[in-house]
């Protein structure tokens, strides 16, 4: 849809990632300094990719937040994504109707796509 609900952001821009030893990284304390990060900035962080739709981020969190979402971490590199459609019958039984590769723009919008998909195995 154009990129319609979508939003990004580029997580090496948080200063509270860029110098995380994993190895003896108290968690509690970064998911705390990231939420507050969030809290301050994320405004000015977050990118929303279809802003005739979405003016701001404050719109686009209003509506977030009023219907829910989805979160996808997605590596800076990504360049296509696997898509399945399926059915799920009343009874139970799950049918694979397709699959293909969306070709995404840098704002993870569909640009175009190829059958079938090769990504996946």
């Amino acid at each position: 849809f154009g990129g319609r609900g979508i939003a990004y952001l580029d997580v090496h821009r948080l200063k509270e990632l860029q110098n995380v030893d994993w190895a003896t990284v108290d968690l509690e304390a970064l998911k705390e300094a990231l939420v507050q990060e969030m809290r301050e900035f994320g405004p000015k962080r977050f990118k929303v990719v279809n802003t005739s739709v979405y003016h701001t981020w404050t719109s686009f969190l209003k509506e977030f937040r009023r219907h829910g979402g989805v979160l996808e971490a997605v590596p800076a590199e990504c360049i296509s994504s696997p898509v399945v459609n399926f059915f799920i019958h009343p009874h139970g039984q799950v049918e694979i109707l397709s699959a293909q590769e969306q070709v995404l723009s840098p704002q993870y919008c569909c640009i175009g796509g190829y059958f079938p998909e090769s990504s996946v195995p």
